[in-house]
C-alpha cells in the first residue's frame, strides 16, 4: 500500500466491517459480537455509514473505526461529544500506519464540525498523539452486605421490571452532568451482556437501578473454591432514600454480597451517603478526553463554575497551545462568565494539559504550577463529568 486512503464504509460493507471489530476486540476468553452488542449501529436497519472510517487494501477493509455523534448534558446545557470507538487493524495490516491515518482523519473531522469534547476509552499513550488525554473525574463505591446491615427495608417494595419504563428513563436523564443516551438505545443498552433493571418505591421515594452481575472468581485460600457475584450498577435515577435501597436489596440478594456503583464527582446527597456506608470509595478517572472547542465547553459548565462568583473579576485567560483557541473566564459578583479580552492572567497548555487542567482528575494546584493567587481554581476544577456504564461506543 503506497498510500493511506480514509473513507466512510458503504452499507454493503457491515457484514465486513462487524467481522474486523469482531477478530480485533475477540480473544481466548471471549468472544465479541457487535451485533448483539451494538444492536442500534450493527444490524442493517441501523447502521449509518458516515458514523464510521475505514481503510481499504485490494478493496478488503484492513482497518476501522466508529466515531459517533453524542451528547453531554452539563447542568442544562448540552454540547456535542465524538464518541470514538471499535478502533481495529486486521491483525496482517499491523504496523503500517493504518490507525495513525484513521486517528488523523478523526481530529480533522472533529475539527471542521466543530465539536467540542472528544471521548474514547483505551491507551493513553496511543492516544495522547491526537490530543485525547485521561482525565474526568468521578468516584467509586464498594459495598459490601455488612457495610448495609443499618438499612431497613421493611417499608420498600422491589420488582424487576421487564424494561425501563417512562418514569425510570426520566429520573435516568434529570441527572445534571452526563453523556444523554437517547431512550431507544438505552432499553437495548439495559439489556446487553445480560444486564437487569430493579426499581423500588417506598418511604424515601422511588428510584430505579440498571444492573449486571459478573462472575468475580476470588479464590479461597482455606477451601480452594471460587467465589461468585458482584453486583454492578451501570446506570441509577430517583430519590437517594430510594436509590440507597436498591444498593441495599442488591447487596443482600447477589451471590458475592458486594455492590459497585459510580456517581459523578459532585458531592451530592448521595455520593456523600454513598461515601459513609463503603468499604471502599476511590476517585475514578472516566476517559480519555480530548478539547475540541475551548469557549463552548466553558460556557456550558458556567452554572457549576458560578460557584466561584466573585474569586476573579478581572478575568483568567486560557490559551491552548498550538491552536488559535483562547477564552477569558471572568468570575465577578454576577456569577461566571466566559468573554473575548484578555484577562488579568493567562494559562498557556498544549491541548492534553488542558484536558487534565479542567478535568482532572485531581485540581489544578495539584498538577500545575500555577500562582497562589489563582488557588479559587480548585474550587470549580476538575469540571464534573460522567458516562453511564450503558453508554459504549
Amino acid at each position: 500500500m503506497t498510500s493511506i486512503s480514509v473513507e466512510h464504509p458503504r452499507s454493503d460493507d457491515l457484514e465486513e466491517l462487524v467481522a474486523l471489530f469482531d477478530g480485533a476486540f475477540s480473544h481466548d476468553h471471549a468472544k465479541h459480537r457487535f451485533v448483539e452488542l451494538m444492536p442500534n449501529l450493527y444490524l442493517p436497519q441501523t447502521f449509518q455509514g458516515r458514523d464510521h472510517l475505514v481503510v481499504r487494501d485490494g478493496g478488503e477493509l484492513v482497518a476501522g473505526l466508529a466515531l459517533l455523534p453524542l451528547e453531554y448534558a452539563a447542568d442544562g446545557n448540552r454540547f456535542s461529544v465524538a464518541g470514538i470507538g471499535q478502533v481495529s487493524t486486521r491483525v496482517d495490516a499491523r504496523g503500517r500506519g493504518l490507525m495513525t491515518a484513521l486517528m488523523q482523519e478523526v481530529e480533522a473531522q472533529m475539527d471542521r464540525d466543530g465539536v467540542v469534547l472528544g471521548y474514547l476509552g483505551g491507551d493513553r499513550m496511543r492516544y495522547s498523539h491526537y490530543g485525547f488525554e485521561t482525565a474526568g473525574c468521578g468516584w467509586g463505591f464498594d459495598l459490601q452486605v455488612k457495610d448495609l446491615s443499618g438499612l431497613d427495608l421493611s417499608g420498600w417494595s422491589f420488582r424487576e421490571p421487564e424494561d425501563l419504563e417512562d418514569w425510570m428513563c426520566e429520573a435516568i436523564e434529570v441527572k445534571p452532568y452526563r453523556l444523554t443516551l437517547p431512550r431507544k438505545e438505552a432499553h437495548w443498552a439495559v439489556r446487553r451482556g445480560g444486564g437487569r433493571v430493579l426499581a423500588v418505591e417506598g418511604p424515601g421515594g422511588r428510584g430505579v437501578v440498571a444492573y449486571d452481575t459478573s462472575e468475580v472468581r476470588q479464590l479461597d485460600e482455606w477451601v480452594g473454591v471460587p467465589r461468585l457475584g458482584t453486583a454492578s450498577i451501570r446506570d441509577w435515577g430517583g430519590d437517594t432514600d430510594a436509590v440507597i435501597a436498591l444498593v441495599g436489596e442488591l447487596a443482600r440478594t447477589c451471590d458475592g454480597g458486594q455492590v459497585g456503583i459510580r456517581t459523578p464527582a459532585v458531592g451530592d446527597e448521595l455520593s456523600r451517603r454513598l461515601g459513609e456506608l463503603a468499604t471502599r470509595s476511590f476517585p475514578r478517572v472516566e476517559a480519555n478526553l480530548r478539547i475540541g472547542r475551548l469557549q463552548p465547553l466553558l460556557e456550558a459548565f458556567r452554572p457549576w463554575m458560578s460557584r466561584a462568583a466573585g474569586s476573579c473579576p478581572e478575568g483568567l485567560s486560557l490559551r491552548m497551545k498550538g491552536t488559535d483557541q483562547h477564552a477569558t473566564l471572568r468570575l465577578d459578583a454576577g456569577g461566571a462568565r466566559v468573554v473575548e479580552e484578555p484577562g488579568r492572567d493567562e494559562i498557556c497548555l498544549t491541548r492534553c494539559q488542558m484536558a487534565r487542567f479542567l478535568f482532572g482528575p485531581f485540581s489544578p494546584s495539584r498538577q500545575f504550577d500555577v500562582p497562589a493567587r489563582l488557588n479559587w481554581l480548585d474550587m470549580i476544577f476538575p469540571l464534573p463529568w460522567y458516562v453511564s456504564g450503558l453508554t459504549w461506543v
